[in-house]
């Protein structure tokens, strides 16, 4: 008879328990996948990013291929997307520029997350001066717009892909050092970090392997919101002389090369314009659902 309670009360228990140990990567993964906008995002960034890895099987003309007979012509059976000044394929040159303008995005994302999470890391851990001087240095960063610190970088460096990405993550990395502090702060007299420092753990140590661990969701969520405005603002660079400059197939610099014919040949605009709107639009409608999933305040 005891042995049935007991039984019962284990089965009973069980659900629960294993309700505990799910981890919360694996119930913000669920919550994700349940976001119908969610899903739409990711799969339209998903068909993109194969677009730009299966290039050279979806057109059959090469991104500097130039038939000099159809110079600037317009969308036909033989170029769907029409060709550009030199008589190159416009189609061939959006597909693979998306493999620039993602990997751009990306890495100057990463970049500029990366240093948020060093700098603000100390910031918040060590606190006292070096917090103040860490600070008041982003309170002159943020002084100035981050496009402008990308253009005096540009224009200090040079243009140039390379340059255009650390040009991105520079200017944009004090709004992550600041996420970082405030997560760090938030942390830093938690009874777990106590225990690490009764045990020896150095302050290396404790910051990277106890800290950031349980700070990342936010600093996750900022990466992934930031990769199309770093493809928007590279865009931007490009069309006022700066960034990634012609003739690499990268949207921004396609869309700057046709910006002086836009009313005689639309379609050198129209169509890069579409795919940084379409890329933007994908990465915005998984940002939210991803920041939705991430919400404490959601969790059941």
């Amino acid at each position: 008879m005891v042995s049935n309670k007991a039984g019962s009360a284990a089965a009973t228990i069980s659900p629960v328990k294993r309700r505990k140990k799910e981890g919360m990567w694996k119930q913000v993964f669920k919550r994700l996948m349940k976001d119908r906008a969610a899903m739409i995002g990711l799969i339209g960034v998903a068909v993109i990013i194969l677009i730009s890895i299966c290039a050279p099987i979806l057109t059959s003309y090469s991104p500097e291929e130039m038939d000099l007979t159809r110079l600037n012509s317009g969308p036909s059976w033989e170029h769907p997307m029409g060709t550009d000044a030199l008589g190159r394929d416009y189609m061939s040159r959006l597909f693979y520029g998306g493999r620039y303008s993602l990997v751009l995005g990306i890495s100057s994302s990463f970049l500029s997350v990366l240093i948020g999470i060093i700098i603000g890391s100390i910031a918040g851990y060590f606190g006292n001066w070096v917090d103040n001087i860490i600070m008041r240095l982003c309170d002159i960063i943020q002084a100035i717009p981050g496009v402008m610190i990308s253009i005096i970088i540009s224009l200090a460096l040079g243009t140039g892909y390379w340059v255009t990405i650390a040009a991105l993550a520079i200017g944009g990395c004090s709004h992550g050092i600041r996420m970082t502090r405030a997560q760090v702060l938030s942390v830093r007299k938690s009874e777990y970090l106590d225990a690490a420092r009764t045990v020896n753990c150095g302050s290396i140590r404790i910051m990277f392997k106890h800290i950031l661990p349980n700070t990342m969701s936010p600093m996750l969520l900022d990466f992934t919101m930031r990769i199309a405005n770093m493809i928007q603002f590279s865009a931007g660079l490009s069309v006022i002389g700066l960034g990634v400059q012609a003739p690499t197939p990268e949207w921004g610099a396609m869309l700057s090369a046709g910006r002086n014919v836009i009313r005689t040949y639309p379609h050198l605009v129209m169509f890069p314009g579409l795919f940084i709107f379409a890329i933007s639009f994908f990465i915005n409608l998984f940002g939210d659902g991803l920041r939705d999933a991430l919400d404490p305040k959601l969790k059941k």
